[in-house]
């Protein structure tokens, strides 16, 4: 490049030569230079990077992946990963740092950036989780469909869940709107939720839609540790909802199978609340059956179950 560069000033520096033909001589030099450039940078372009960006392409525009394209796909992610691994050997970050920009640009497909999380959980393995998936997940407005997916690709410590939940719950406060609420209680499901079941009973006797209502109730029956988070104080708002004439009739059946996660801890509130609503006649036959097929499974009475109609299953299945 040097010689180059001195080869130019001796040209331009003779006298022959006029304004014109300088300033031609001038645009012709930088032209090859910015040609050298060009060639220099795609000589230093690595097959990962490559490969990344063949990756991208594709899921940029083909939104069913099959047998073929799925493992084309699994390919090119291990050219990646080893690119990233003969990086890390020499004590650089080049490829990983061009994933983190595609990660952070909010411009990049939601699908892209999964893959770039699976990417880096192949690299580095769940017990490793990069400081800036650590930081992202740990952001309020964070996407929760990337959360969900971090979170489930690395092993977070209590601490680290703690964190994320509490964000999602302030992140859920703000939201406006139902499907996006039901999207953060999808994402706090996928790890563990357990402190958080008191917020889920308070939205539980909250004017949430019902929509809202049953899938928090999802969330309550993921509870891992139930015997340390399950109480009879809750046992109490389920009983008070359930025989609520205002409540939803699906929101009542499934605060009835609801019951089956309590009946271990408390079997006789539980068969109590079932033997009320399986004897109420002025209840839907639905959740009259279940309470009374509770009873026969967890008590081993032999009652008859109410008939439901495949008009009313078929109803209840459309909910």
């Amino acid at each position: 490049m040097e010689k180059i560069k001195k080869l130019w000033q001796k040209l331009v520096a003779r006298k022959k030569i006029n304004k014109k033909q300088k300033l031609i001589l001038t645009i012709s030099m930088l032209l090859i230079l910015a040609i050298l450039y060009l060639v220099v940078q795609l000589l230093s372009v690595s097959e990962a990077e490559i490969a990344l960006a063949k990756l991208r392409q594709s899921l940029m525009i083909e939104n069913n992946c099959h047998e073929e394209c799925s493992t084309w796909r699994q390919n090119e992610e291990k050219i990646i990963v080893l690119g990233i691994n003969q990086d890390l050997k020499k004590g650089k970050h080049k490829l990983e740092k061009i994933i983190m920009n595609y990660f952070s640009n909010s411009m990049e497909r939601v699908d892209f950036k999964k893959e770039l999380i699976r990417i880096i959980f192949l690299t580095y393995g769940p017990e490793n989780i990069p400081t800036y998936f650590k930081e992202y997940v740990a952001k309020p407005k964070a996407d929760p469909a990337l959360v969900s997916e971090i979170m489930s690709r690395f092993n977070f410590n209590d601490n680290d869940n703690e964190t994320v939940s509490q964000n999602l719950i302030n992140e859920m406060n703000d939201a406006s709107s139902t499907p996006d609420k039901i999207q953060i209680m999808q994402t706090l499901r996928e790890f563990n939720t357990d402190r958080d079941i008191d917020n889920y009973f308070t939205y539980l006797n909250s004017d949430e839609t019902i929509k809202f209502k049953r899938e928090l109730i999802k969330n309550i029956s993921a509870v891992h540790d139930k015997q340390k988070y399950l109480n009879p104080k809750q046992m109490e708002i389920i009983n008070k909802l359930i025989f609520a004439p205002e409540t939803n009739i699906s929101l009542r059946r499934d605060l009835i199978l609801l019951l089956a996660d309590y009946y271990p801890l408390y079997p006789d509130e539980s068969k109590k609340i079932w033997q009320k609503v399986q004897g109420d006649e002025t209840m839907d036959n639905i959740s009259r059956l279940f309470s009374a097929d509770n009873l026969n499974h967890f008590t081993g009475t032999a009652i008859s179950l109410p008939v439901v109609s495949s008009e009313q299953w078929a109803d209840y299945y459309n909910q």
